[in-house]
């Protein structure tokens, strides 16, 4: 239900540090996950998969998309 977080997921400009946009997720679950970002300004898509029966594994993704100024 809605009422039943998964997982949280946050996007960060880390353009000032090494010229990328960042993707950090934290899951709640151990069911199987896939977690889509697109990169709007240019359609680029990352996909981030957590298998069935195993402990959502934090994402610190400090290289997702490269799309700074």
């Amino acid at each position: 239900s809605a009422q039943n977080v998964e997982m949280v997921v946050k996007v960060l400009n880390g353009c000032g540090f090494n010229q990328r946009y960042w993707v950090f997720a934290g899951g709640l679950t151990n069911v199987q996950v896939t977690l889509t970002v697109t990169d709007m300004a240019n359609g680029t898509v990352k996909a981030y998969t957590n298998p069935l029966n195993t402990a959502f594994q934090p994402i610190q993704d400090t290289s997702a998309f490269a799309t700074c100024p």
